[in-house]
């Protein structure tokens, strides 16, 4: 028991095993303060209340084979006891047919009102009170309310999605703040995630297995992805089967295509093995290598056949220049060729005070050509930039260096001036998943020492007044949400996220204001990238991890062609 998360994930999964239609969520401080769970379940019988809240004594398991295909949330009997034993806990309960409900009351691990009859409708009502209260070694480590009301929030999302058929509805200190009651998958995943996109619809079935996959598009292009993977209805991970889901994107469109969606996976009770983690969200499945291969090639059909896509292995290649086209250095003027639409207007050009031209003026070529350790030779798929140097062939990621080049330039600028603003001439109405509300309210001041200008517009809704400058509107509120993200999954309180938050915040803005893999670049657009190769501070690697660079030796290309 972590958080208030983790005690009102236990409850609820007890709601959803006595088999409920509605659950009313009721949170004060995020959870801290109180935790009210009620359902429309079958209730528990008045001679099992009292047991129901001791150590290993559970309902779901009644003989030794059940363990072998556990088909409850539930099954360990350790959940109530835990929580009653780090809290206060009140318990009503009303099974069908009974003419009154029972109630029982304990604090922390000690009976203080046995079980007595009350008034109350069927089903369960469990309120959880002062959480950690007498453990000030578990409570200092909870963070803020908004921070473990975001935590409580994705519980009940994720339960939600797994269980369109039963209606959740979440308060927070008095107000809803939100209802999932949407009955089948996939208008409940969008009731929850709203997303801009429509999503690819994945159904396959064979031999007792079923795959039901809402995924993006494969016109649709990003660098991170989230996935919620479903095993008969629990949400878990699993590292293999989600490798199969990015694998089947990233091997058939290629580079910056990473999945986002809800997977659903329905298979034999007896191939999964979910207890081999405490809070049950890690699971090991039987013949995981054949679910491996199956979940691979079904998502790779599906997304072939959608009619804008074509694998990658079919995509015509990018004509590179030759060296003989492209002189590694032009001797006198020349006019460049007009610049692709596409092409990202991110200041590219002042990455050198020589490149800042107009599109239809010569460029100001240096008078003596600069001395460089490398030759430009061309670039392959419109994404990589091949060169030449001393020790053999050098393949740069023109995204990765880029947007490299931009975060060191961003941090830079962010100590010594701080960013510019750029007032929108309408404001753009944002709304927010409830999960992320408390978040930006926390953290609206540290988003303004970024650019951000962010006001509440009322009703859940947010009007982005002024975004950074060197961001385009179009892409502002996307760069919104993925900082958002970031702040929730650092887990930081609200004075160390204007420390520690910048770094993911201008790994954003640099990720979203620079040239995108895809986009071909004329021999002086790419020379002038490179320019900037050696100048790099901290690494060849990407603010995200990822490589810029990737060298292939004299050596090795010798020993392959067997001249050494």
């Amino acid at each position: 028991m972590e958080r208030p998360a983790s005690a009102l994930k236990e409850i609820l999964e007890n709601s959803l095993d006595a088999g409920c239609r509605k659950i009313e969520v009721l949170l004060r401080d995020g959870g801290m303060s109180e935790i009210t769970v009620i359902d429309d379940g079958r209730g528990i019988h008045p001679e099992d209340l009292a047991l129901c809240l001791e150590r290993h004594a559970t309902s779901k398991i009644h003989r030794s084979e059940d363990l072998e295909a556990i088909s409850t949330y539930g099954f360990r009997g350790e959940a109530l006891a835990s929580i009653s034993s780090v809290a206060q806990v009140e318990i009503k309960s009303r099974p069908a047919g009974a003419d009154h409900a029972m109630a029982m009351t304990l604090s922390f691990g000690e009976v203080t009102q046995p079980p007595r009859p009350v008034g109350a409708p069927q089903g369960t009502s469990l309120t959880v009170r002062d959480l950690f209260a007498q453990i000030p070694a578990r409570k200092k480590f909870l963070r803020s309310p908004n921070t473990e009301f975001s935590h409580c929030a994705r519980i009940v999302k994720e339960l939600a999605v797994g269980n369109p058929h039963v209606h959740f509805s979440l308060h927070h200190n008095g107000r809803q703040v939100c209802a999932y009651a949407a009955p089948t998958r996939a208008s409940r995943i969008q009731e929850a995630f709203h997303w801009d996109w429509h999503p690819l619809h994945v159904d396959q079935q064979t031999d007792g297995l079923a795959l039901e996959a809402f995924l993006t598009p494969g016109d649709h292009t990003q660098d991170r992805g989230e996935i919620l993977l479903y095993i008969n209805q629990r949400a878990v991970r699993n590292r293999g089967l989600l490798s199969a889901v990015r694998q089947a994107y990233l091997s058939t469109l290629g580079p910056h295509h990473e999945p986002s969606g809800v997977v659903y996976l329905d298979i034999q009770k007896d191939w999964v093995d979910v207890n081999v983690h405490p809070q049950k969200t890690e699971v090991r499945c039987l013949r995981q290598e054949s679910l491996y291969s199956w979940i691979l090639a079904t998502l790779r059909k599906a997304i072939s056949c959608q009619p804008s896509v074509r694998p990658i292995s079919t995509l015509p290649l990018v004509q590179s220049p030759t060296p003989a086209s492209v002189p590694f250095v032009p001797q006198n003027a020349f006019t460049p060729p007009p610049r692709p639409a596409s092409f990202v207007q991110t200041d590219l050009e002042n990455l050198t005070k020589e490149s800042e031209i107009a599109p239809s003026d010569p460029p100001r070529i240096p008078t003596a050509p600069p001395v460089r350790k490398w030759r430009y030779l061309g670039q392959a798929k419109a994404a990589y930039l091949i060169c030449e140097d001393a020790q053999g062939i050098l393949l740069v990621d023109q995204h990765a260096l880029h947007e490299k080049h931009r975060f060191e330039e961003l941090m830079r600028k962010l100590e010594t001036e701080g960013l510019k603003s750029q007032r929108l001439l309408l404001p753009r109405i944002l709304r927010l998943p409830s999960e992320l509300t408390p978040i930006l309210e926390e953290n609206l001041d540290s988003l303004a020492r970024l650019g951000f200008e962010i006001e509440s517009f009322g009703d859940g809704d947010w009007a982005l007044k002024a975004i950074p400058e060197l961001l385009s509107e179009a892409q502002c509120e996307t760069v919104v949400l993925e900082t958002l993200h970031e702040i929730r999954k650092s887990e930081q309180s609200a004075g160390e996220v204007a420390a520690r938050a910048v770094r993911p915040v201008l790994a954003t803005l640099a990720c979203h204001s620079v040239v995108r893999a895809g986009q071909a670049l004329s021999a002086f657009e790419a020379e002038t990238l490179l320019s900037r190769f050696e100048d790099l501070e901290m690494g060849w690697t990407c603010p995200h991890g990822r490589p810029v660079a990737f060298r292939l030796g004299f050596g090795e290309i010798e020993k392959h062609f067997e001249r050494k």
